[in-house]
């Protein structure tokens, strides 16, 4: 079901990671999706999409973040 919530983008599902509300799915084309899980109470067509350069700015953005705060 997860796969075909999100045909219109490239890249296969590699993983998927609960967070709670939401779902993070991390793709073979190194992209990222947010979307809302079944659970919640807020529609799938809300869905957030990442590009690959826009991944890896995330991942630096929260890898120097967190490094502040340690």
């Amino acid at each position: 079901m997860t796969e075909q919530m999100f045909t219109h983008a490239d890249g296969i599902i590699v993983r998927e990671i609960d967070l709670g509300d939401h779902i993070l799915f991390l793709k073979s084309d190194q992209s990222i999706e947010v979307a809302c899980s079944q659970n919640a109470s807020c529609e799938v067509q809300h869905v957030l999409s990442l590009d690959t350069c826009e991944s890896y700015r995330l991942m630096r953005s929260l890898e120097d973040m967190f490094q502040n705060t340690c």
